[in-house]
């Protein structure tokens, strides 16, 4: 039963065998999701409005009003 010791030693120190290689990737993924996510969620907290108007998140719209403004000087 020295098996998972050694792979867990080899996930922790990052010292991968050949066939492991992809396993960094599944933290990286839930890492994205999360900050996904809050970035959602801090938005829907600082500046919910209505749906009316399609106006869900103000922030994000106001983000896409100074980018058009940005490209149209």
């Amino acid at each position: 039963m020295d098996k998972p010791s050694a792979q867990a030693e080899g996930f922790f120190y990052g010292k991968f065998p050949s066939n492991t290689v992809f396993l960094p990737i599944v933290p990286l993924t839930f890492n994205a999701i999360f900050l996904l996510l809050s970035f959602i969620f801090l938005n829907s907290f600082i500046g919910y409005k209505q749906i009316t108007n399609y106006r869900i998140f103000d922030s994000t719209l106001s983000v896409k009003n100074a980018i058009v403004g940005y490209l149209e000087v």
